[in-house]
Order: C-alpha cells, then sequence, then structure tokens
C-alpha cells in the first residue's frame, strides 16, 4: 500500500510538472487557434521484457503562444505487434521555426504478455524533432509499485510539425534571396489553425496579410542565404570585413523576418510560423568560377534586388503608420547596408577574379532581374499598412535599374 502511494504521489508530480510547462503558453494563447499533429514511430521499448513495434499518436494543441504550446496526447503503440500499450494524458511544447521539444505526462496502459499480467502506470515522454522528424524518450511508472512492471522505451519519430501551407511568390523579393540550382527558394509555412468566423480579415486586409507574409517568407530565406554568403566569402579568401558584415545580415534578417511575421499574423488572424531552410555552401565549382558566382549574385541578389527592396521600403515608410512604419524604416535601413555590401563584394570579386569574372557581370547586366509589382497593388487606399500603388513601385524599380547599372559599369571599368 505504502508503495502504492508512493506511485501515485509520482504520478501528481508528473502531472504538476506537465501543468507548470503548460501553463505559460495557456497563458498567452491565442484560444481560437488549433494546432493537431499526428506521429508514426517505432518503439524499442526495455523492462522486464524487450519490445519492438509500431506506434502512432496524435498531439492537439489549442493553446498556441508565441513559442509555446501546451494541450493533450494520445499514443498507442503495439509491442511486438501483439502487445498494445495506450497512453494519453498532458503535452506542452517548446517550438522554434522548423523544430520542437515535447513533454507529455498522463495515464499508460500496457497489455499482458506470456510472462506478465498487464500494467497500469505513469506515462512521462520527452520528443524532440525537426523538419519532420526526430526522437522519443518515454518510460512508464507502474502506479502499483511493482517495479519490475516499469519500462523504458526509445521511437524514432516522424512528425509534420504542423499544417504546411506553400505559396508561390510573385512579388519583388525583399532581402537577399536563397538560390538553389539556379531557383528562389523560399520556405513553407506552418498555419497553426484558421480564424474564426468574426475574425476572419476582408479583401483588403486579406491583401495586407498576403503581402505581409511574402515579404516575412522571404526575409526569413535571407537568413540562411545570407549564412551560405559568409561561408562561400570564407572559402575564396574574402577580407575578414566581408565575411563579417555577411554575418551580421543574417542577423538582421532574422529581426526583419519577426517583424513580418508579426503584421502578418495580426492582418490574417492565424498565426504563421516558417520551416526553416537549410543552406550548405556549395562546393560544386573551383575558386575562379566561384567568384564569377559571388560577383554576379551581389549584383543581381544584393546591389539591385536589396537596393530596390530598401528604395521600397523607405517609400512606403513615408506613409506608414505605427508598427508597420516602425517595421518599414527598420527594414529600409537595413537593406541599404546589405546593398552596400552586395557593392562591396562585387568590386573586390571582380578585381580578384578577374577578366572570367568581369566578362560575367558583364552579361549579367544585360538582362533585367527584377521582378514586377504584382497587378492587385494598384490602390493608395492601403498605403497606411505598407503596400505601395503598382505606378510607384514601377518608378522605383526602373530608377533603380538605371542607377545601379550605371553604377555597375562604372566599378566594371576601375576593376579593368
Amino acid at each position: 500500500m505504502k508503495d502504492a502511494r508512493i506511485s501515485f504521489k509520482r504520478w501528481m508530480q508528473s502531472a504538476s510538472l506537465a501543468a507548470a510547462v503548460a501553463w505559460p503558453a495557456a497563458a498567452g494563447a491565442d484560444n481560437h487557434i488549433r494546432n493537431v499533429s499526428p506521429g508514426l514511430h517505432l518503439t524499442w521499448a526495455f523492462g522486464a521484457e524487450r519490445f519492438v513495434g509500431p506506434g502512432i499518436d496524435v498531439v492537439a494543441f489549442p493553446f498556441v503562444g508565441d513559442w509555446q504550446a501546451a494541450g493533450a496526447f494520445a499514443q498507442i503503440d503495439l509491442y511486438d505487434l501483439t502487445i498494445p500499450r495506450i497512453a494519453a494524458g498532458f503535452a506542452a511544447t517548446a517550438y522554434a521555426p522548423g523544430a520542437a521539444a515535447n513533454l507529455t505526462a498522463g495515464y499508460a496502459f500496457v497489455g499482458a504478455s506470456d510472462t506478465a499480467g498487464s500494467v497500469h502506470g505513469t506515462h512521462l515522454g520527452l520528443e524532440g524533432n525537426a523538419f519532420y522528424a526526430g526522437a522519443m524518450l518515454y518510460g512508464t511508472i507502474p502506479i502499483d509499485g511493482d517495479e519490475d512492471s516499469a519500462e523504458i522505451a526509445i521511437s524514432l519519430v516522424l512528425r509534420p510539425i504542423g499544417f504546411m501551407r506553400k505559396y508561390v511568390s510573385n512579388v519583388a523579393i525583399a532581402g537577399r534571396p536563397l538560390r538553389v540550382d539556379g531557383g528562389r527558394v523560399l520556405p513553407p509555412v506552418v498555419a497553426a489553425g484558421r480564424a474564426r468566423a468574426e475574425d476572419r480579415p476582408d479583401d483588403a486586409r486579406s491583401r495586407v496579410a498576403e503581402k505581409w507574409l511574402d515579404d516575412a517568407r522571404n526575409e526569413f530565406a535571407s537568413v540562411p542565404a545570407f549564412l551560405r554568403l559568409a561561408a562561400e566569402l570564407g572559402q575564396v579568401g574574402a577580407p575578414r570585413a566581408l565575411v563579417g558584415a555577411a554575418f551580421a545580415a543574417a542577423d538582421d534578417e532574422v529581426v526583419h523576418a519577426r517583424m513580418a511575421f508579426s503584421l502578418a499574423n495580426r492582418y490574417a488572424g492565424v498565426r504563421y510560423e516558417p520551416v526553416g531552410l537549410p543552406a550548405q555552401p556549395r562546393t560544386d565549382v573551383l575558386r575562379p568560377a566561384a567568384l564569377g558566382r559571388l560577383a554576379v549574385e551581389s549584383l543581381l541578389d544584393g546591389a539591385l534586388g536589396e537596393g530596390l527592396a530598401a528604395a521600397e521600403a523607405r517609400e512606403a515608410a513615408a506613409s506608414a503608420e505605427g508598427d508597420v512604419a516602425h517595421a518599414l524604416g527598420r527594414i529600409a535601413f537595413d537593406e541599404s547596408r546589405h546593398a552596400d555590401l552586395g557593392w562591396a563584394v562585387l568590386d573586390w570579386a571582380m578585381r580578384e577574379g578577374g577578366r572570367p569574372t568581369r566578362d560575367a557581370v558583364a552579361e549579367a547586366l544585360e538582362i533585367p532581374d527584377v521582378e514586377p509589382p504584382r497587378p492587385s497593388d494598384d490602390g493608395e487606399d492601403l498605403c497606411t499598412h505598407g503596400l505601395l500603388a503598382a505606378s510607384t513601385r514601377t518608378d522605383l524599380a526602373a530608377a533603380h535599374a538605371r542607377t545601379s547599372r550605371a553604377k555597375a559599369l562604372r566599378l566594371l571599368d576601375s576593376a579593368t
């Protein structure tokens, strides 16, 4: 009886711990948000006997905060394909873009085997995952105090972190694009539920939400793009000042992405989180070709692309209000510095790479690489929310292209 009381005390401590972790998330939650995440796992269990078997679970988070969530879980495993293990109870998570750590606590039942009876106990589990895969460690503490019936298990887990919503960008790039195989890659977005009917935005707010979500995804993709730029600059022996500036730009883009996602969430009435994009430095070419690629991308993505992003943000900030004006002002200032970094890398790469690099840059100057504005952005009524009229964006793009190409030609002449 004493052992049973001790086990019950342990169960209560476990439940209290789960509730304590869950409470901060619930306190700051948007209660209309829902996030349900199913998982598949393969488990190895160790106790009086050893088992292996498949399993499934579902974790539901009705309370979602900025980086935490709280809710419930249900889990079913089938040891050796014959013995069921069923668990359910509290769940809490802490998450970052592309990764999550889950804590679960509750009741567990393990069916009878050939050599032992069934077990009622306390479930305790800890899971970490990133990009849909992870590992889970959990155990069963028998309520009756029979230590021989206790078990610990390790699972390999496949789990979508949330429901994925992918978009095809049709706006000018905000921030340095992440290039893969010649194309631009944007992160998918975790949508943590839908807004209630009374919170759904009207057409105008939907347009603003779409704009800020597009910007947020572009800004988020710029983080690995700048980290890769820093690594590739180091590989070709660039000055330490350029490498350090690329790392600093990645930090700036983290801030930009947070501000843009915050505004997108506010206008949409839905919480979005991006899924991280890894970007390893490219090692597929020798140093001369790598210098040429760095020069061309610094011209197109840095000097031209980020320079235009800075000009658009500066123009939009003049008419915006409140948090929107603050975000645009910060973005304009930082993107201008990022454009300066693009010019500095271009100048150094052309001098370091010689004629082959200069020829690659001259060829790139003949092909415009600025995307046209969206036809839908043609009204002045949304300027206070950060949307520029299409005519304004067209004028800014044309003026920036003229001045940037003229500057690039002067750099070409001076590097000859």
